[in-house]
């Protein structure tokens, strides 16, 4: 294979799309043959949903950020290039295409999304998260690598020891609404959570919240947890933690695997094709979390679920097994595998 292969790595929008790209380049970057793995972001809106006024300035986005592309390949000729999802990775790969520079997807989510689907008959591969995905795109396209994490929690997971997880062990219970918080969460989960610390007192609570609304959260909760409104260490919170009420969304699902770490998941009702329903409808159906809808929640049967669910050890311990059976923890590994081999193909 030659050497001083250049590669291009799209990606942008919300940790979601960020985090696997990252965790790729890291990886890429070890290998003498690649020259450079760069990250790339081209600034793009979406259309679906959106006012009509809206529409016509993501239309004017879109067509900016090709011809942006298009420079930016004339400037840097890639050999191959990678998209994770998203508007922001889809004018530079449709400058691929145009240009005739091989490209590959990585779908985080079970159900693809908008770009992943429209692009993926024009990629050499779509690399999939969940296998049940190959289902939803061109035949004889996909490969099933699991979401790719960052390199901190793969090494944690194999250090693992059989003892595995012990909730008499772990005394945290951990708030997560995403890279940008959660709204819904921060407004619910505060009295209930204040209320279970009444019924296991030798727990504690980091919630995440998100910039916005830190001050707010931290007032709900009478000032008595931990309310951050980031954090660059997850893998310190997760893996000390009993318990995670989270949204659904697939890096911290890919991140609660390789922990075995149980949760409660609470998805995205907003979320693009309803996928975080589907992310979390997949773990429940594996008996690797509970999952309960916005539609159906109420305090109190988030309450006494999150009761429950804290005095059965035995149903922590039997999540936790499944998290880790799905947990992919050469995934990045084999994404840069397939880069490489599709770039000996091309």
């Amino acid at each position: 294979m030659a050497k001083h292969i250049k590669i291009a790595l799209i990606a942008g929008g919300t940790g979601g799309h960020i985090f696997p790209a990252m965790a790729l380049q890291n990886e890429l970057k070890k290998n003498s043959a690649i020259k450079k793995a760069e990250l790339i972001s081209i600034s793009s809106h979406g259309f679906i949903g959106k006012r009509f006024y809206k529409k016509i300035l993501a239309l004017i986005s879109a067509i900016g950020g090709l011809f942006r592309s298009i420079m930016l390949l004339k400037k840097e000729r890639p050999d191959l290039s990678c998209g994770f999802g998203g508007y922001a990775s889809f004018a530079y790969l449709f400058a691929c295409y145009m240009r005739g520079v091989p490209f590959i997807l990585h779908e985080q989510n079970l159900i693809p999304g908008r770009v992943t689907r429209f692009l993926s008959r024009f990629s050499k591969e779509v690399l999939i998260s969940f296998p049940d995905s190959k289902d939803l795109l061109p035949p004889g396209k996909t490969v099933f690598t699991g979401n790719l994490c960052r390199e901190d929690f793969v090494n944690y997971h194999r250090s693992l020891n059989t003892s595995g997880y012990e909730p008499e062990n772990k005394k945290i219970i951990l708030v997560v609404g995403g890279s940008q918080g959660s709204h819904f969460l921060n407004q619910n989960v505060p009295g209930t959570l204040l209320k279970i610390l009444s019924d296991f007192p030798e727990l504690s609570i980091v919630h995440i919240s998100g910039k916005k609304e830190k001050k707010s959260v931290n007032r709900d909760y009478q000032q008595k947890i931990n309310v951050i409104d980031f954090s660059s260490d997850m893998l310190s919170l997760i893996k000390e933690a009993r318990l995670v009420i989270s949204r659904a969304g697939a890096t911290i699902l890919s991140e609660l695997c390789l922990c075995g770490t149980p949760a409660i998941l609470i998805p995205f009702a907003a979320s693009s094709d309803n996928h975080q329903y589907h992310n979390a409808l997949w773990f429940r159906e594996r008996g690797a979390a509970l999952m309960i809808e916005e539609i159906d929640f109420t305090k109190d049967f988030f309450y006494r679920s999150l009761r429950d669910l804290l005095n059965s050890h035995s149903q922590l311990n039997k999540m936790s097994s499944v998290l880790l059976s799905l947990a992919q923890p050469d995934a990045v590994k084999q994404a840069a595998e397939r880069i490489l081999e599709c770039y000996a193909q091309a």
